[in-house]
């Protein structure tokens, strides 16, 4: 026999056919109730669960219906009151735990005792306010976007973490000015709202952070400057990336444990050598997954072969040095530039200036020590050097040092940053010059050809400005730049 022909769902027969079949048997199931009142449970009779009165109350028993919404735990707001006592109990440990890793031995054992003596999590947490460190707030790498606020509305969880009104001033210094510049806890809640990562895997204390930044900044950035101090100092306050980065941040840190006397400097407290080695793993670390070039990671890779050299591991820091000249020249900061290619702002083009400068003095510094081709020729550089403005050159330098001993006037100098890049990068040419002829001559180097080399030096070393000369400053760049002339002679 022939198959039964099925109806399309839109034609008469099929809705006939379903209009046929009796509503009794088309009603629903009883809705189910979630909650039913309190009456009713009492009386254990069935509830509609009905709003604002079940009808079992009002048309049955004719009785008072009352619901309690915190009794049933699936309901909204039952879950969100247990979320925030979670929450709350969650920042209690949270801070009294990063206390416990970053106070003082005498301070951490006191908590410890009062935890042992059943004092509330909740009370210690609201008495040690901040005092657990200002990195706690936020995670390995990015923020936690939960944590994550509109700018203007700062985050619960970071708002009870921020500084006391003592500390804000505190947190952090930078050497822009010729007096110390603090940054602001106002200025550090931009942390939470503007889209950065954390520069550590774990916490590190604010204060042992901004006493090696100010060792890096008082003693190795005055004679190697690969990139703008106060630009990488804005982005590591606001958490922006243009000119910081995690790997650039623990790269410096790694090498300013190198001048750091603190026992927090040392892996092994007793071993001098360790100085700087956690920092250094994670910007090794680091420094193998990165995907793509940037002028943060040829500042970084120069830091670390500033590091690796300064240990006496003069092949790894040649290496380094390497890697930097040649992402350098891949990313092209060897070639003139203006303001207004490829929509760089002209404290982009200083920045570039800056880091190529910076890496080829520095590649020029290691080729001479280990009697190596330089990877970087003079005559590739067509970027001019580093503009020259009244506050690159009027800044004051002061030594610092890890006591609270007051700076003497008379060691406090104008730190003339950009006009020391010039000659430093002219005596670097020459010496890039020089090795080029002696390690990879072109023709026949003959006595009127070194006494010609040897003129020229002497032509720089007489025109250095007074600022630099030995009889007129103490600054430790200095001195090194006429250490730095008389090794080239030398060799």
């Amino acid at each position: 026999m022939p198959p039964r022909q099925i109806l399309p769902k839109d034609e008469q027969g099929a809705t006939e056919s379903i209009e046929s079949i009796p509503s009794a048997s088309r009603a629903s199931k009883r809705r189910a109730v979630s909650s039913a009142c309190i009456p009713c449970r009492k009386r254990k009779s069935k509830c509609d669960g009905g709003v604002p009165a079940c009808s079992t109350c009002t048309a049955v028993y004719r009785t008072e219906c009352q619901y309690d919404a915190d009794s049933d735990h699936r309901r909204k707001g039952a879950l969100r009151k247990d979320i925030q006592s979670l929450q709350t109990q969650n920042n209690a440990l949270d801070i009294v735990v990063n206390s416990l890793r970053t106070l003082p031995e005498k301070d951490a054992t006191d908590l410890f005792l009062s935890i042992r003596a059943g004092e509330s999590l909740d009370s210690l947490a609201e008495g040690l306010g901040s005092d657990a460190g200002f990195w706690s707030g936020v995670s390995n790498r990015t923020l936690d976007p939960d944590l994550i606020e509109a700018p203007g509305k700062a985050s619960e969880s970071f708002t009870e973490r921020s500084p006391t009104s003592e500390q804000n001033q505190q947190l952090w210094r930078s050497r822009n000015d010729s007096a110390i510049t603090y940054w602001s806890d106002q200025q550090s809640q931009h942390r939470g709202s503007e889209a950065s990562g954390s520069w550590f895997r774990q916490p590190q204390d604010a204060e042992f952070v901004d006493h090696l930044l100010n060792l890096y900044f008082s003693w190795q950035h005055p004679f190697t400057s690969l990139f703008p101090q106060d630009l990488f100092l804005q982005d590591l306050e606001r958490g922006g990336t243009r000119y910081c980065s995690a790997l650039l941040v623990n790269a410096i840190l790694s090498h300013a444990c190198h001048f750091s006397d603190r026992p927090a400097a040392r892996v092994d407290p007793s071993l001098p050598s360790t100085a700087g080695d956690h920092f250094f793993e994670e910007a090794k670390q680091l420094a193998e997954i990165v995907a793509e070039p940037s002028i943060t990671t040829v500042q970084a890779l120069a830091v670390m072969s500033l590091r690796e050299t300064s240990y006496g591991r003069d092949n790894v820091g040649y290496r380094y040095a390497g890697r930097a000249a040649r992402m350098a020249l891949e990313l092209g900061l060897h070639l003139a530039c203006t303001g207004n290619n490829a929509g760089m702002r002209p404290v982009d083009v200083e920045a570039r200036k800056l880091t190529f400068w910076g890496v080829f003095n520095l590649e020029t510094i290691c080729s001479l020590s280990f009697g190596r081709l330089p990877q970087l020729s003079r005559n590739a550089a067509d970027i001019e050097r580093p503009f020259q403005t009244e506050k690159t050159e009027e800044t004051i330098w002061m030594p610092y040092e890890d006591t609270n001993l007051p700076v003497s006037r008379n060691a406090q100098q104008p730190i003339r940053a950009h006009l020391f890049i010039e000659h430093m990068s002219r005596l670097s040419e020459l010496i890039n010059d020089m090795i080029l002829t002696l390690y990879s001559p072109r023709e026949k180097f003959t006595p009127r050809k070194l006494a010609a080399a040897y003129a020229e030096y002497q032509a720089w070393y007489n025109n250095l400005p007074e600022p630099f000369k030995l009889q007129n400053t103490s600054m430790p760049q200095v001195l090194i730049l006429h250490m730095y002339y008389y090794m080239a002679v030398l060799k």
